[in-house]
């Protein structure tokens, strides 16, 4: 791809498109599904984001998940903490899709689901006791009116899993390097995370490299942190 369409592309080339949308969905559930690493890694990062969540909130009776995709890890959360879970997207494709799962999951297990924009969500003050993303803030361009409106609208803070160039190692850097410049141009945005949190006035900012397990067998392994950003110092 060359430069003059790198410089059109950006997050809405991507998210808003319905083509991709489908493709990203069913990747990520069939992925999970059939292969063993993948299936562990997500179970991780589920694990990850439950005592995130819990170190926020012991007993939470309201959760949002922002940019939820398909809405299956809000769907685990909703089975998992029996509280109100709210899944948060702002493509409408990513939406009817997440919709089109929760018809084939437990009632137990679905969600509510919101087409809304980060930066300006419809919710109250303190409307839930924790926000909760994966893979949110580096598709972001601008961080700050995101995290200012998740620090409006979640009492205690946010639990965030991204990808960061801090948790990779040279191999894992060129190889995420070459797909954030050049196969999905405009769509990955590797930001300083703890600094932007401290920029926001979030009180206490804790960072997790997550570690890969040996079974993973999908090439070059993610390099992803878990982030849990407090309101206040704890």
């Amino acid at each position: 791809m060359n430069a003059a369409v790198a410089e059109k592309r950006g997050p809405d080339s991507y998210w808003r498109n319905p083509t991709f949308a489908k493709r990203y969905c069913l990747n990520n559930v069939e992925t999970v599904r059939a292969n063993d690493g993948a299936k562990e890694f997500s179970a991780m990062c589920m694990a990850a984001i439950g005592q995130g969540i819990q170190y926020l909130c012991p007993e939470p009776s309201a959760i949002v998940d922002l940019g939820c995709g398909p809405a299956t890890r809000s769907s685990a959360m909703r089975a998992f903490f029996g509280c109100r879970v709210v899944g948060v997207d702002y493509s409408e494709p990513m939406i009817a899709e997440a919709r089109n799962i929760m018809e084939f999951v437990r009632p137990e297990m679905r969600v509510e689901l919101t087409h809304a924009d980060v930066a300006a969500l419809p919710f109250a003050a303190d409307e839930f006791d924790v926000a909760m993303c994966y893979g949110l803030l580096m598709s972001l361009e601008e961080l700050q009116p995101a995290l200012a409106e998740i620090g409006r609208v979640a009492k205690y803070g946010l639990v965030a899993i991204e990808e960061t160039p801090t948790a990779m190692d040279d191999i894992q850097y060129r190889a995420f390097l070459d797909v954030k410049e050049r196969v999905f141009p405009g769509r990955i945005v590797w930001h300083s995370y703890l600094s932007e949190f401290t920029k926001a006035g979030y009180g206490q900012v804790t960072y997790t490299p997550l570690p890969v397990p040996p079974s993973w067998s999908l090439g070059t392994p993610p390099g992803y942190a878990r982030l849990i950003a407090s309101k206040v110092a704890l």
